[in-house]
């Protein structure tokens, strides 16, 4: 074998070195993708339902909400370019126990015990979503709702150990009040951490939503 010979043959090695790592590259990226996908599924329709049944058993007219902005990144990993995103917060009158002592007999009502409080994070850097339990000391038939400002969120009254992290992978919350029908609607974005290089002109970054609209079984009066 001649000098030149070996450099060709060298050459096409080095061609087909490539394009195996070019594939095993690509299949890696899909299946960490995929993997990510599929907890995000999870993780969204764990949110789902604890929303879901948690507004369901409450009032409407107990329900207040907060709206909030943020800047994001809106190709994480990619470039510097930000977007806006909501943040917003939901809060409304809950029971620790459905049980009595917990029934109004007399009213035929449920004597709310506490709040339940679903706020997401305020800041580009952080992306919770927390669920808090709010203990009322007094537990009532009366449904009023809390306002949600800044102080408030900030530090909220007495919680129980009941406090939760849903995710920390939220990228958008957003809550509708439909005071006409009595229906509370809410929209998620999750963002998932792997796959955020550039793929032609945008990122594969996976972002998964849900939406729902829940008509809350506990209001009093009804229309």
């Amino acid at each position: 074998m001649t000098l030149l010979e070996a450099m060709v043959a060298l050459a096409i090695m080095a061609g087909l070195m490539t394009v195996c790592c070019e594939v095993f590259l690509a299949g890696s990226s899909v299946f960490k993708v995929g993997d990510t996908r599929i907890s995000l599924q999870q993780e969204l329709r764990k949110i789902v339902a604890s929303l879901r049944r948690d507004l369901l058993n409450t009032s409407f007219q107990s329900v207040s909400d907060r709206h909030a902005e943020i800047s994001v990144l809106e190709r994480p990993g990619v470039s510097a370019a930000t977007r806006l995103v909501a943040r917003d917060s939901i809060c409304f009158v809950a029971l620790s126990d459905a049980n009595p002592p917990f029934y109004d007999a007399t009213r035929r009502l449920h004597r709310w015990d506490s709040y339940l409080l679903f706020s997401a994070s305020d800041t580009p850097d952080s992306h919770e979503l927390v669920r808090k339990r709010l203990v009322d000391p007094h537990p009532s038939t009366d449904t009023e709702a809390l306002r949600l400002d800044a102080p408030f969120l900030a530090a909220p009254p007495v919680m129980n150990r009941d406090v939760r992290t849903l995710s920390n992978h939220l990228e958008q919350f957003t809550v509708k009040l439909d005071k006409a029908n009595q229906l509370v609607g809410f929209s998620l974005q999750l963002r998932g951490d792997v796959g955020r290089r550039e793929q032609g002109p945008r990122s594969t970054a996976e972002i998964l939503e849900a939406q729902e609209s829940i008509r809350p079984v506990n209001t009093y009066p009804k229309l």
